[in-house]
């Protein structure tokens, strides 16, 4: 067995663990926020609105100004 059998195979594992926790999640909410524009100064504000009426899973598109920051904004929150 090489290590990039190990490795891939790895990867895979974690993938579909991934897959079942956004299966598990959709079915419990099947509602996703998408962000789209979202500045990283409202982003936190946004967040807990949306946590708050029970929407746990929220997206911010690559797209949007600064999402990088706005995405750990939210992870931190």
């Amino acid at each position: 067995m090489s290590l990039e059998t190990v490795s891939e195979r790895s990867i895979d594992q974690k993938a579909q663990a991934l897959r079942h926790r956004l299966g598990e999640r959709l079915a419990a909410m099947p509602i996703i926020a998408i962000l789209r524009g979202i500045t990283p100064d409202a982003v936190e504000d946004v967040g807990a609105i949306l946590v708050d009426a029970g929407i746990t899973i929220i997206e911010v598109p690559l797209n949007s100004p600064n999402a990088m920051d706005s995405i750990g904004r939210l992870a931190q929150a």
